[in-house]
């Protein structure tokens, strides 16, 4: 399952919803905040900042005008991973796709390891990567849901449903 949107469009909200609801759910949700953005392990509740304007301490690569912690991201794959062998989770969320993950870095790797565990999936794809994301792994077949502002109730109503 693909949740599509722009920038702002409420792609993690959704995917917090959706997981809430979930009987459980694991993964990772980035929410962002004033100076950046934390990835959230749903197995666990804990955090660790992803992204942020000007690198802090430890390593940071720049992507766009932000810049991505290698601790964040590892804490991040990791959750992936800890969602994916989990025998009680049934709902794998990866939030978010960019273009790190088209380069092949970033997510990606524990992102096929996820579409290929026989789990539901539900990743949250920037429009702006989402059709060189599809040309890349389309064999997956996903179910794509295009998310905007005024739409985040009905999409997650129909995600709910779908998922549960």
């Amino acid at each position: 399952m693909i949740l599509s949107g722009g920038k702002g469009a409420g792609k993690t909200t959704v995917c917090e919803r959706v997981a809430s609801r979930s009987v459980h759910a694991g993964g990772v949700i980035t929410p962002r905040g004033n100076e950046g953005t934390e990835a959230v392990d749903l197995l666990t509740g804990e955090g660790r900042e992803l992204t942020r304007k000007k690198p802090g301490d430890g390593k940071w690569m720049p992507v766009g005008n932000r810049f991505i912690s290698e601790r964040g991201l590892n804490f991040a794959n990791q959750a992936i991973s800890d969602a994916i062998y989990d025998p009680r989770c049934q709902l794998i969320v990866i939030d978010e796709i960019g273009i790190l993950e088209i380069r092949g870095m970033g997510l990606i790797v524990n992102t096929i390891n996820a579409l290929s565990s026989g789990k539901h999936n539900l990743l949250a794809v920037r429009e702006s990567v989402k059709k060189d994301f599809l040309l890349k792994y389309g064999m997956y077949r996903f179910h794509i849901l295009e998310l905007n502002e005024n739409n985040r109730d009905e999409v997650t109503g129909v995600l709910i449903d779908l998922l549960g």
